[in-house]
C-alpha cells in the first residue's frame, strides 16, 4: 500500500495562491472535496481548471459508487426487513421484543457501520464475558446478513478494489462516476491521471477510509 503526501496550511490565501500557481491540484488531476461547498468553491475559482470532470464532494462519489448502498429505498427495505427478523426472534420475551422494534433504526445504523468497517458476522469479535445484548444483537447481525444481500454486496464490492487479478476494478467505478456527473464538459481520464487529491479532510468516516485505503492500493497513482 502506498504513502499518502499529506499538505496542511495556516490560512487559506496560501492555499488560493498555490492554487493559482499550478504548485497543487494542477490540471489532470482527480480532485475529491470533503464537502459539496467546497467542490462548488473551487469550480467557482477557476472553471477551467476545476469542474465536473475533475472535481467532486466525497458524499455523492460515495453514493455514485455505491448507489444501492445510500438508496432510500434500500434502507426502508433493510427497516422492514429488520422488523421481520426481530418478529421471528426465538427465546425472547415480549418485552424484549418490543423494545428491539423501537430500537430498529439503531440497530441497522450498528449494522451498517460493522458492513462498513469489513467485520463480517463471522469476524465478529466474541468475548468470553459477553452479556445478552450483545449475544442478542449478533443472533440478529448473523441473519441479516444471511437474509439481507445488501451487506454483502457492499462487502464484496469493497474487496473487488483489493484484487490483485483486477487492478483497475476502483479506476472504472471511479471513472463511470466521473462520466455521469459530466454534462457540460469532458471528465477526466483517470487511465492517464496521477494525482488523486483529497481535499478538506481532518477526520474520515468508516466508508471514506475503505475509498482512502483503496485509492492508496492503486498502483501508479499518488494520493494526496
Amino acid at each position: 500500500m502506498n504513502k499518502p503526501i499529506i499538505i496542511d496550511y495556516k490560512n487559506t490565501k496560501d492555499l488560493i495562491a498555490a492554487y493559482r500557481q499550478g504548485e497543487i491540484m494542477e490540471e489532470g488531476s482527480l480532485i475529491i472535496t470533503s464537502m459539496g461547498p467546497m467542490a462548488k468553491s473551487l469550480k467557482n475559482l477557476d472553471s477551467k481548471r476545476f469542474n465536473d470532470g475533475n472535481v467532486i464532494d466525497i458524499g455523492n462519489l460515495l453514493k455514485g459508487l455505491f448507489p444501492d448502498w445510500y438508496s432510500s429505498t434500500t434502507k426502508l427495505k433493510q427497516f422492514i426487513h429488520l422488523g421481520n427478523i426481530i418478529d421471528i426472534l426465538p427465546d425472547i420475551d415480549e418485552e424484549t421484543r418490543h423494545a428491539l422494534h423501537n430500537s430498529r433504526l439503531d440497530i441497522l445504523q450498528s449494522i451498517k457501520i460493522l458492513t462498513e468497517a469489513g467485520l463480517t458476522p463471522a469476524s465478529f469479535p466474541k468475548t468470553k464475558d459477553e452479556d445478552n445484548d450483545i449475544s442478542l444483537f449478533r443472533m440478529i447481525y448473523d441473519i441479516f446478513w444471511k437474509k439481507n444481500n445488501s451487506c454483502k454486496n457492499f462487502y464484496n464490492q469493497v474487496k473487488s478494489w483489493h484484487n490483485p487479478d483486477k487492478p483497475d476494478t476502483l479506476i472504472k467505478e471511479l471513472q463511470e462516476v466521473m462520466d455521469r456527473q459530466c454534462e457540460k464538459t469532458d471528465s477526466i481520464d483517470l487511465r492517464k491521471a496521477k494525482k488523486i487529491y483529497l481535499h478538506g479532510f481532518y477526520y474520515f468516516t468508516t466508508a471514506q477510509e475503505l475509498l482512502l485505503e483503496g485509492l492508496l492500493n492503486l498502483t501508479g497513482y499518488t494520493v494526496v
